[in-house]
């Protein structure tokens, strides 16, 4: 441990994940996202400092290989929405609501991860203030996405064998062999429900060098359901319990036990 303690350093002392969200994928889009503003002056003056409006800017190139005979952007106003919290600076609590061309959704995202338990119980509660301040809002899907970090303070180049498990039955065996630069294995699932599981893990220097773990889960409902009703009833919880597991489950087979151990990852 030792030893690699002097090699990689987690994002965080207690753990190595920089960013969780939880999204709820919406049959509809969102109506009037400009009136969620309403919310910071009351309900959610304690939980976030800023309100803003979102646009998108859509970019449309024309031409061949080697000339672009025509550029045309467009943007789009008043798409979304989104709150944020900051600590000392930085942010640390984010909500949005989106609608894009092919997905409406709301996610919570934090950026101080604690436990699995707390950051249940902070979702929960800012989604049913939201869904008592506008019930009509209809859920088929939800993902639970975790974004994991560590950085890499040898000086030598990235040794994957140090940090990844040889043995797993997610990375081939050239993951091992290349030069490790942007890894991605998306698959579909079946347990109780179906699910997309996707996996990316990519190098960035910035200029140090920083492994990312990227793990997403999305579940579809066979029907959609009433956000009133998906928070008040047990199902929510039970998915997104199952989902929290599949991604402890996806990291104790991509990472040794001694990375393992360093992030106190424990099953």
């Amino acid at each position: 441990m030792t030893e690699l303690n002097k090699l990689i350093k987690p994002i965080s002392d207690n753990h190595s994940i920089k960013e969780a969200v939880i999204s709820l994928f919406l049959a509809n889009p969102i109506i009037k996202p400009e009136r969620f503003e309403d919310l910071i002056k009351n309900d959610f003056k304690e939980k976030f400092q800023k309100f803003e409006k979102a646009s998108q800017i859509q970019f449309q190139f024309k031409g061949n290989h080697s000339t672009i005979d025509n550029f045309q952007h467009q943007v789009s106003e008043n798409i979304g929405f989104k709150f944020q919290k900051f600590e000392e600076g930085k942010i640390v609590r984010a909500l949005q609501g989106m609608n894009e061309h092919s997905r409406n959704y709301i996610s919570y995202h934090s950026f101080n991860y604690l436990t699995w338990d707390k950051f249940f119980y902070d979702f929960k509660e800012v989604i049913t203030i939201l869904s008592n301040f506008h019930g009509e809002l209809y859920v088929n899907a939800f993902s639970l996405h975790y974004i994991d970090e560590f950085e890499w303070t040898g000086e030598s180049d990235i040794d994957v064998k140090k940090i990844f498990n040889e043995n797993s039955t997610l990375l081939p065996n050239e993951f091992f062999i290349c030069r490790l630069n942007n890894y991605q294995f998306t698959t579909i699932k079946k347990n109780e429900v179906e699910y997309f599981d996707r996996l990316e893990i990519k190098v960035d220097e910035r200029p140090k060098k920083f492994i990312t773990i990227s793990h997403n889960v999305v579940l579809n409902y066979n029907e959609t359901m009433g956000l009133n009703d998906l928070i008040n009833s047990s199902n929510l919880k039970e998915m997104l319990d199952h989902a929290h597991l599949l991604n402890k489950n996806t990291l104790t087979n991509i990472l040794t036990k001694e990375v393992c151990d360093l992030i106190k990852l424990i099953i």
